[in-house]
């Protein structure tokens, strides 16, 4: 719960459990070994130093929580809230990175381990986030339409909450029904020479190599 760090080590290249095994302290050493403890040890650092906007150490963090959760016994599991939560957070900071491809895969993954959805309207709202800034704009429209379908008549998420979703599924809809020459910012009467500039000027834009 103190954010303690139980990978570093000493001088002597040991860590915490090196020297708790070294004294015999056996008790110590049990605890430093529990997955348990490191998860929840290496879950609440990860979260702190995502609000504190240290993305990239978070991550490391994150990673570290979500091996020890593979290690910890059934009957210690966290609840199905806190693992969602071990999701959600590390895909703020990979968005926050502009890694939108990993933290889509790590929402989809997240998500795709509970039957019912309705608790869990944030993921479900930066999923869509991610599907929109990879230009998946029929898909984060759908997503998005679905939030409002499932919270409309609900209490559980504010009325302002459902009319973002409302706007943000109309603003990809339009997206999509966007023609070429839209895109491209021309007349749909512009000439080739205008049109080719036109597709130029867009790709210099967007070239791969400005977006990892």
């Amino acid at each position: 719960k103190c954010n303690a760090r139980f990978e570093v080590v000493d001088e002597l290249g040991r860590t915490p459990e090196d020297v708790a095994v070294s004294l015999r302290w056996h008790a110590e050493a049990k605890v430093l070994k529990d997955p348990s403890v490191l998860f929840w040890a290496r879950a609440n650092r990860a979260n702190r130093l995502c609000r504190e906007c240290e993305h990239e150490l978070a991550l490391e963090s994150f990673e570290l929580a979500l091996r020890e959760l593979g290690r910890c016994p059934k009957a210690r599991m966290p609840s199905t809230p806190n693992v969602m939560a071990l999701h959600n957070n590390p895909a703020r900071s990979l968005m926050t990175l502009g890694r939108h491809i990993a933290a889509r895969d790590s929402l989809t993954k997240a998500l795709g381990t509970v039957d019912n959805l309705l608790p869990y309207h944030a993921p479900c709202d930066k999923l869509c986030e991610c599907d929109a800034k990879l230009f998946e704009h029929e898909k984060a429209a759908v997503g998005w339409e679905k939030l409002v379908e499932r919270h409309e008549h609900r209490d559980d998420v504010d009325d302002s909450k459902v009319n973002e979703w409302r706007a943000k599924a109309k603003n990809e809809r339009a997206k999509v029904a966007l023609k070429n020459h839209e895109v491209l910012g021309i007349s749909a009467r512009a000439s080739l020479a205008d049109t080719k500039k036109a597709y130029r000027a867009q790709s210099i834009k967007w070239h791969p190599d400005r977006y990892a």
